[in-house]
């Protein structure tokens, strides 16, 4: 069976799969919460009805997203490492970007596929531009 993500409410991995019929279900015995049940025709054992159960409980759709859309947001604000002549270093796309360089100087440069940096100053990082801010009433 799978290992069981901890209780999405209470955060407790006191959870069982339990069994009644032909229908499993995942239960967190702190604070009673259950996932959807899982059903099984008789001719199924008992482990396969526990590994259905303990994938509804692991199912965690929105919580899932929210974890990507965090880890997209913070590649998008961490400096990355920057080396001429490695491709796998670059930026992902033509634009400009928050760039440093061997003396600490933070400049914004263009980067182009093509040209590399619009002008050489020695780049060693790079990161996207933040968001402009908004002022108020807009």
């Amino acid at each position: 069976m799978s290992e069981l993500k901890a209780c999405p409410f209470c955060g407790t991995n006191k959870i069982e799969i339990e069994v009644e019929g032909n229908f499993s279900w995942g239960e967190c015995h702190v604070c009673g919460a259950t996932s959807e049940a899982h059903r099984q025709y008789s001719d199924f054992n008992i482990e396969q009805r526990k590994e259905g159960a303990s994938e509804k409980w692991n199912t965690r759709p929105i919580e899932d997203a929210l974890r990507s859309e965090v880890t997209k947001l913070t590649d998008q604000r961490r400096w990355h490492q920057y080396t001429e002549g490695d491709k796998s270093t670059y930026p992902p796309f033509e634009d400009w970007y928050l760039v440093t360089n061997e003396n600490d100087d933070l400049l914004q440069e263009f980067f182009s596929f093509e040209v590399g940096w619009k002008t050489n100053k020695n780049i060693i990082g790079w990161a996207y531009q933040p968001e402009p801010v908004e002022s108020e009433g807009e």
